[in-house]
C-alpha cells in the first residue's frame, strides 16, 4: 500500500520518531493506492497514483509517499528490505498524460 505523508520532513532530519506525531510517520490511512509484488516474478510492479497526483495538482500538500504492507501482514518489510531497496533503486515513474479539452 502507499499512503500520502501528512507532515513535512527533511532527508537529513528524519528518524522513526521525528518529526512525526505518530511513530514511523504521519500518513493518510484512508486514502491509499495498492500494489502487488509476487516473489520470483520478473514483471514490473504497477502502482497507480493518479488520484494522488491529481490531488497534488489541485493544491493538496505533497510530502511524499509511504510504502507499507497492509496491517494484517505485520506492517514492515523485515526480510525483504534488501530486495525492496534494490527494486526501489531501479524504479521508474511513468506518467500518461491525456489532454483535456475545455
Amino acid at each position: 500500500m502507499t499512503h500520502c505523508a501528512q507532515t513535512a520532513w527533511g532527508r537529513d532530519k528524519v528518524t522513526w520518531t521525528m518529526p512525526w506525531k505518530r511513530l514511523g510517520g504521519d500518513f493518510d490511512s484512508l486514502r491509499c493506492s495498492w500494489y502487488m509484488a509476487l516473489p520470483g516474478r520478473k514483471r514490473p510492479v504497477v502502482l497507480d497514483i493518479t488520484k494522488t497526483v491529481r490531488a497534488w495538482q489541485h493544491g493538496r500538500d505533497n510530502y511524499g509517499l509511504f510504502l507499507k504492507r497492509p496491517d494484517a501482514e505485520g506492517d514492515g518489510f523485515l526480510g525483504e528490505r534488501e530486495r525492496l531497496r534494490e527494486a526501489l533503486n531501479s524504479a521508474r515513474v511513468v506518467f500518461y498524460f491525456t489532454p483535456v479539452r475545455e
